[in-house]
């Protein structure tokens, strides 16, 4: 990835290909699903060419040292309860 594609790839709707091939939505959906979990979104360039998107998150403790949430969450607040389904047997 060239200097100036790097310095717009995140932006939405930029892209390199041609007319009504692409939106250019995905790296910018990545960079922002990174920013809304606190974390970030950066490109490294690989010795022998290619681009890789890194992705960085906040650490976390494991789950039972979490604090657990004290608000439900929207579908229990709504009364919606996702059906049950019938267990499904999986050969091995």
């Amino acid at each position: 990835m060239t200097p100036e594609v790097e310095a717009r790839a995140f932006e939405p709707f930029f892209t390199t290909k041609p007319l009504g091939q692409g939106t250019g939505l995905g790296l910018s959906q990545v960079f922002g699903f990174a920013q809304q979990s606190g974390g970030n979104a950066t490109f490294v360039r690989g010795d022998r060419g290619g681009t890789t998107v890194r992705l960085s998150f906040p650490a976390q403790g494991p789950a039972a040292e979490r604090p657990v949430p004290t608000r439900p969450s929207p579908a229990a607040e709504s009364g919606f309860a996702p059906p049950r389904l019938p267990p499904v047997a999986v050969a091995g």
